[in-house]
């Protein structure tokens, strides 16, 4: 079996999994937040500084090892003048294609190619257990 192959059966036996999605998520947030601050070129401490809180305590929140409010996220939102908008949608199924409920049927299939997501795993670890004991977790 091809490593692609092996790996796109295993991100299959994952996808449904919350813990997998749970640690997605914290990593797509903090992979946002750290972005933007090189962007911006603001780091720690200046960040810490700026929401009034202790420089560990941003650590706490870049390293994924917090349980984020949505006030913290939009804290953080504010400081680097970000758009913070959560939302819940409907889930679709169709190999990592996005919908929206207004799409018909025949929408959707013309429109597959343009509503496919790519994820990078390249910082994934795909070792038995994270250190949380999620299957994946960010590689540090």
């Amino acid at each position: 079996m091809k490593t692609k192959e092996w790996f796109n059966n295993l991100m299959e036996k994952f996808e449904d999994d919350f813990d997998f999605r749970l640690e997605t998520i914290i990593l797509n947030l903090t992979e946002s937040v750290c972005i933007e601050m090189k962007d911006k070129n603001i780091n720690r401490t200046q960040l810490s500084d700026l929401l009034d809180v202790s420089p560990a305590a941003i650590t706490k929140i870049l390293n994924g090892t917090n349980n984020f409010t949505l006030k913290t996220l939009l804290s953080i939102a504010d400081a680097l003048d970000m758009e913070f908008n959560p939302e819940f949608k409907k889930k679709y199924a169709g190999a990592g294609i996005i919908t929206t409920p207004s799409l018909k049927n025949d929408d959707v299939a013309a429109q597959q190619e343009d509503n496919i997501i790519e994820v990078n795993f390249k910082n994934i670890n795909t070792s038995a257990a994270g250190t949380n004991g999620a299957p994946f977790s960010a590689a540090g």
